[in-house]
């Protein structure tokens, strides 16, 4: 008996994944949408390829006091020419603000094919690394797992 799976992996812009019309029945996303300029373009992606199926979609809160890629504060609410700063001097200069939950949820009811089944948050434990006690102590921000349905 092995227990090696048998897996194959595809490396591909998730706006056009090489897959079938209807050829999963299972996706995740963790981490991935606010990355993506044009991202909703993953979320029609994604009701093409899901069958009958389940996606579960995972966004951090950008718009958090701390935001929490770069750890640097109030970053959503600066103008964009100093946040475009603060994330490129962070290697984080692909972030998209547009990636909130009420534009993700919008973009999956506007697909009509996917039934929004729930959104749940997910508080992390907290900034044990971070550079300062200040910061240590500040609660982090959620994450909110979205689950839709393609039936």
């Amino acid at each position: 008996m092995s227990n090696q799976a048998n897996v194959d992996f595809i490396v591909a812009d998730a706006r056009r994944i090489p897959l079938r019309q209807g050829s999963m029945n299972f996706i995740i996303a963790l981490s991935l949408l606010e990355h993506i300029p044009r991202w909703s373009k993953v979320i029609e992606e994604v009701s093409r390829i899901l069958d009958k199926g389940l996606i579960i979609i995972q966004l951090p809160n950008l718009y958090f006091i701390i935001e929490p890629h770069t750890k640097f504060p109030l970053l959503a609410y600066l103008p964009k020419s100093i946040r475009h700063r603060a994330t490129q001097i962070n290697n984080y200069d692909d972030l998209q603000f547009d990636c909130t939950l009420s534009n993700v949820t919008a973009s999956i009811i506007k697909t009509k094919v996917l039934k929004l089944l729930g959104i749940y948050a997910y508080w992390h434990t907290g900034y044990k690394n971070a550079p300062t006690s200040l910061l240590r102590k500040i609660l982090p921000p959620p994450s909110y797992f979205i689950i839709a349905l393609k039936l």
